[in-house]
């Protein structure tokens, strides 16, 4: 009986792959519709009686930047009492500003958003079973990785932050780049380009993995090995450029953001242990800023000098507040970030999806280091490995500099879950 389901399934799926698509898009839009009825009544300030997305409310500074896109007025928006051009990366502003004028119902809205995202993780997970010729269950357990965890699924169908968006393309990046497609390194090379322009912290792992691309990517030409390193660097100018052009500063590296410095001024504070992990970080007691600046560069030198001077006498602390952040990146299985309710009660349940991330991860981890030091003489090929490496401690880097959330992991989550996954891969038909 089970082998003739098995055949059912597995003819279907080589047959009828345009209606298996048509199934998981319905999935999808049904999955992203639960959500956004969920999505209302957490943050009803998001929307209208209508279900209109209110543009300026949309939160972590992205609502007056999309509002001035929305209505042709530009990328800018005010912060700290002056107009900024480079507080935030473009890539979620210009999709989501585009995506309103489609539709302003947060329900059509969100199917629309997630059917795109979906769709590419979708896509390349059926390439890859496609050209490594494996079967169906390879195909099914390679898209229940992005349904089965409840925090990492709920994370990937929201929209106003930027793990929204990494939580998806990230991970389908890591799908080709373990697998033998055509013109992997233009589809690799249009994701860089993408990624990079969606959060500050992407900047480490992009870079990794053009740069591994380059190197590991053997059988291919010269050129062709280059070409995600091509698409990168045109990311890397193009918002250079933009911010040279508006500010006077080619915006990269530590400038990437013009609002880097304040963003770190949480983790620089005498405070942040006593919240962080389990308490919101927008929490913490901070000092009012009694000046005038001049511009978004003199914010962010500011904020930068304190930094510094905090850096110089609480050495001590913040070491211990790197140890808390490790502990909660490899470690945490409890909700964090809450809002204390009435009472001032904490409520920081254990949570099933996080025991699965961590323990994921932590296997994947291991396993994958204990490769590479019994292959040192033979690393060229163990790729899977070096991969998967290299962009883990590039992901967690910046949130070890900076904090980390449950919802900054997830991309590096799933990524756990599909290396364990390749590593066994060929023990399925």
């Amino acid at each position: 009986m089970f082998k003739l389901i098995d055949k059912i399934i597995s003819n279907f799926y080589t047959k009828k792959i345009k209606f298996v698509y048509i199934l998981f898009l319905l999935l999808v839009a049904i999955l992203s519709i639960i959500f956004t009825y969920h999505l209302i009544l957490m943050h009803p300030y998001l929307f209208d009686a209508n279900n209109k997305i209110n543009l300026y409310h949309i939160p972590f500074g992205y609502g007056p930047l999309i509002e001035n896109l929305y209505n042709g007025n530009g990328y800018h928006r005010i912060w700290n009492g002056v107009e900024t051009y480079l507080s935030r990366l473009p890539f979620l502003p210009i999709f989501v500003s585009n995506l309103y004028k489609v539709s302003k119902n947060i329900y059509i809205f969100l199917i629309i958003k997630n059917l795109i995202f979906f769709s590419i993780y979708f896509y390349f997970s059926h390439q890859f079973c496609k050209f490594e010729k494996k079967s169906h269950i390879c195909f099914i357990i390679i898209n229940s990785i992005i349904f089965y965890n409840f925090y990492n699924l709920t994370t990937n169908l929201n929209f106003f932050f930027g793990d929204a968006f990494i939580g998806i393309v990230l991970p389908s990046i890591f799908i080709i780049l373990n697998s033998n497609l055509n013109y992997k390194e233009i589809f690799t090379g249009l994701l860089l380009f993408c990624v990079y322009l969606m959060k500050t912290t992407m900047l480490f792992p992009t870079l990794t993995i053009a740069i591994l691309y380059f190197i590991f990517e053997k059988n291919s030409k010269i050129l062709k090995r280059l070409i995600p390193l091509i698409f990168l660097s045109i990311s890397i100018i193009s918002w250079g450029s933009f911010g040279y052009i508006k500010t006077g500063i080619f915006s990269i590296g530590p400038k990437l953001s013009s609002d880097n410095q304040q963003a770190f001024a949480i983790v620089m504070n005498k405070d942040f242990h006593k919240f962080y992990p389990k308490i919101s970080v927008d929490l913490i007691p901070t000092t009012k800023v009694n000046k005038i600046f001049k511009d978004e560069w003199d914010t962010y030198n500011f904020y930068k000098e304190l930094n510094s001077k905090y850096i110089e006498k609480n050495k001590d602390r913040i070491f211990k507040d790197t140890l808390i952040k490790l502990k909660f990146i490899f470690f945490n299985i409890r909700k964090d970030s809450v809002h204390p309710k009435e009472g001032g009660k904490n409520e920081n349940p254990i949570l099933f999806s996080h025991i699965f991330n961590r323990t994921i991860a932590i296997t994947s981890l291991i396993l994958s280091m204990i490769t590479i030091l019994k292959n040192l003489t033979k690393i060229m090929s163990y790729k899977l490995e070096i991969y998967y490496l290299g962009i883990f401690f590039t992901s967690i880097l910046p949130h070890i500099i900076g904090w980390a959330t449950s919802k900054h992991l997830v991309a590096i989550s799933i990524i756990s879950h599909l290396y364990l996954f390749f590593k066994f891969k060929n023990y399925l038909k």
